[in-house]
C-alpha cells in the first residue's frame, strides 16, 4: 500500500472515477459516499503506516473536490424549457435607467471562529460521528514484588486495574541492579560443592550449600570459612581458604593448626 502514487496531478478525472468506483451516472452525494467508504476501509484495515495516513487522506479529499468540480463544470443536457419567459418584444425600447442598489438592506451573517480542541489523525465518520481521545499511560513493573516462588526472569504480572482498547505497547526503559544478578544461585546450579576428608579413624563427606547472592572473592572466602567453622567435631573446622599471597588470583585451601582446637 505504501507504493501508491499520492500525487493527484498524475490522475485524470477518468482515473479518479475508476479509483472511487463510481457508476456511470453519479452526483455529488455519490462522490462523497464513495470517498468516505474508501477512507474507512483503508484506515480500518491496519495495513497503513502512520506516516502514510495523512497523505492518503489528503489525496482522497483532493480527488473528491476535483470530481465534484468536474461534475459541476460539465452539466448534463436538458430539454426542460426556461420557466421564466420574457413577454417584452425585442423591439421594445429599454430606457437607460440604472437599477436601484440594495446593498444596505443585506444583513450579513455573524462570523464565528471555531477551534477544534482535540486534533487527531483519525477523522470521525459522517454518520453518528465518534470523538475519542488517545491517552498515553506509563506502567512500572518491579521484579522484587513478584511471587517468591517464581524466577526474576520469568514471572507473570497482574495489573491492579484493567486497561481496555490498547493500541500499542512498547518498553521505554529497562533497569538491572548489579547486586540483583546473583553469581551464586540455585537456579544456576553453582551454589554447592562436595568435600571429602580422610582421617585415620574414618572418612568425612560433606556437601556445603552456599546461600544465593552476589559474591566477590573476599566475601566468598569469608562465607566458606564461616561454614567450615560451624562444622564442630569434624576435620572441616580446621580447613581455611586464603588468597594466594603471590597475587596469582587463586585460592589456597590450608589447614589451620591453631592450638585452641
Amino acid at each position: 500500500m505504501s507504493e501508491l502514487d499520492l500525487d493527484i496531478d498524475h490522475y485524470e478525472v477518468s482515473d479518479l472515477e475508476t479509483f472511487f468506483r463510481l457508476p456511470k451516472k453519479y452526483d455529488e452525494h455519490e462522490i462523497a459516499k464513495k470517498e468516505n467508504e474508501i477512507r474507512t476501509l483503508l484506515l480500518s484495515s491496519g495495513h497503513i503506516a502512520p506516516h502514510f495516513k495523512r497523505g492518503l487522506i489528503l489525496f482522497l479529499e483532493e480527488g473528491k473536490k476535483r470530481l465534484i468540480q468536474a461534475k459541476i463544470t460539465v452539466k448534463a443536457p436538458t430539454t426542460i424549457k426556461n420557466l421564466v419567459e420574457s413577454n417584452v418584444p425585442d423591439n421594445f425600447p429599454v430606457p437607460n435607467i440604472p437599477l436601484p442598489k440594495r446593498e444596505e438592506n443585506v444583513i450579513l451573517p455573524k462570523e464565528t471562529s471555531y477551534l477544534y480542541t482535540q486534533p487527531s489523525e483519525y477523522f470521525p465518520g459522517t454518520l453518528n460521528p465518534l470523538d475519542r481521545r488517545t491517552l498515553q499511560k506509563c506502567i512500572t513493573i518491579d521484579s522484587r514484588f513478584r511471587t517468591k516462588s517464581t524466577s526474576s526472569t520469568d514471572f507473570t504480572v497482574t495489573l491492579p486495574s484493567k486497561i481496555q482498547k490498547v493500541l500499542s505497547l512498547e518498553c521505554v526503559s529497562f533497569e538491572i541492579e548489579r547486586h540483583c544478578l546473583y553469581n551464586i544461585s540455585s537456579s544456576l546450579g553453582n551454589n554447592y560443592f562436595y568435600l571429602s576428608v580422610c582421617t585415620k579413624e574414618k572418612e568425612y563427606n560433606q556437601i556445603f550449600v552456599i546461600p544465593n547472592g552476589h559474591y566477590d572473592n573476599n566475601l566468598l572466602l569469608e562465607t566458606l570459612n564461616n561454614m567450615f567453622a560451624e562444622q564442630t567435631n569434624t576435620p572441616f573446622m580446621f580447613l581455611n581458604f586464603k588468597m594466594d599471597p603471590n597475587e596469582s588470583g587463586k585460592c589456597i585451601l590450608m589447614i589451620d593448626e591453631n592450638e585452641n582446637y
